[in-house]
């Protein structure tokens, strides 16, 4: 697979839900298959946009759950520790009751962390509400390289609208057991063999660019966008857990030499209490940014999401490619736009099976 740099540029600031809305340019652009756009920005752009905020949200829930419970399990094993370095140095009961109520109070949010965790894990409606939203995604690019749309019969195209209402309706009643059934099951449809194409080449091109930019391109931002982030993170926190292990390993150290010395001096003393809190506190701060890399999939996800823009930037060059040749034949070209959604219905299978097998949240 070839390198990508840290920083991925190809991309471009789209609004939100670019790809299920269509305004009015579109239909005059994606003329004469203008009909087709307003039965799906009438019959599943509502309703995707309903899913899509309500897993957003929820799954917002999640993230702030995860991050609560790090650092105030953090602050309270860290508060606890500077109170047993004050109890072994005989310091006045009065220069422990900050750290008790700092103990106190960050206790009690890790406490509803984790009572708020486990209660989102059992519902887990923003993981029902993001597989519905993607399952309509999918619909609606599935319907507009539809072989019944393209040929431009009345009766063909009825039909086509049949299916996508059908369809619509079943994806409106899954439930969580619908998901694992659908993960396992895979059956990717393929295009009819005998394709034929009722409109000009014109449009033809028309299309395969409005595919590009409202399906591929836009997908490809989103992946740049996460690549951007995750590897930025990942830059940032990767050697933060092992210099915090290491600067434990030396609190230990120090506290042997000076348990060493024959007659160590009172200073020395403190110190060796002191040394002996760090020793504690400081590997337990790795194990909580080491904890925070691993509920985000910081290595792992950057270099997924790196795969998958070179995947679907291959379907693009090959798109342009049929739109830069007029003459381009309609079979490879309706092939290739089944591949790309098939290669998108497949990463949506993986992501769900990388949540229902991960302990940790990940986006």
């Amino acid at each position: 697979m070839p390198e990508l740099p840290i920083h991925c540029v190809d991309y471009e600031d789209f609004p939100p839900d670019f790809d299920m809305v269509d305004n009015k340019y579109d239909y005059i652009y994606f003329k004469p298959l203008a009909s087709a756009l307003a039965v799906v920005n009438e019959k599943l752009t509502p309703v995707y946009i309903t899913y899509d905020r309500s897993a957003i949200r929820r799954q917002y829930y999640h993230t702030v759950i995860t991050k609560l419970f790090i650092a105030s399990g953090t602050i309270a094993v860290i508060a606890a520790t500077i109170q047993l370095i004050n109890k072994t140095l005989d310091i006045p009961h009065i220069f422990n009751l900050p750290g008790m109520a700092i103990e106190m109070i960050a206790a009690t949010l890790a406490f509803i962390a984790v009572i708020g965790g486990i209660l989102l894990s059992v519902q887990r409606q923003w993981l029902l509400d993001r597989h519905k939203a993607e399952r309509i995604r999918l619909l609606k690019f599935g319907y507009l390289i539809d072989s019944r749309i393209w040929e431009g019969e009345a009766t063909c195209v009825k039909e086509a609208d049949e299916d996508l209402e059908k369809s619509l309706k079943k994806i409106e009643t899954l439930s969580f057991k619908d998901i694992d059934s659908w993960i396992v099951n895979i059956s990717i449809p393929e295009p009819a063999k005998n394709v034929s194409c009722g409109f000009e080449k014109e449009n033809v091109v028309a299309f395969i660019e409005y595919y590009r930019k409202k399906r591929v391109k836009y997908q490809k931002t989103y992946y740049c966008k996460k690549i951007n982030q995750l590897s930025g993170l990942n830059r940032k926190t990767e050697k933060i857990p092992r210099v915090f292990f290491f600067l434990g390993i030396i609190a230990v150290l120090g506290h042997f030499i000076i348990d060493l010395l024959p007659n160590p001096s009172l200073f020395l003393g403190i110190l060796s209490v002191i040394l002996v809190g760090l020793a504690i506190i400081l590997p337990f701060l790795g194990v909580a940014v080491r904890s925070f890399r691993l509920s985000f999939e910081l290595s792992r996800g950057a270099i997924l999401f790196k795969a998958k823009y070179t995947a679907l930037n291959s379907f693009d060059v090959r798109l342009k490619h049929f739109s830069d040749n007029i003459e381009s034949d309609w079979k490879e070209i309706i092939k290739t736009l089944w591949e790309c959604e098939n290669f998108l219905e497949t990463e949506h299978r993986e992501w769900l099976l990388l949540i229902e097998n991960s302990e940790y949240l990940v986006e």
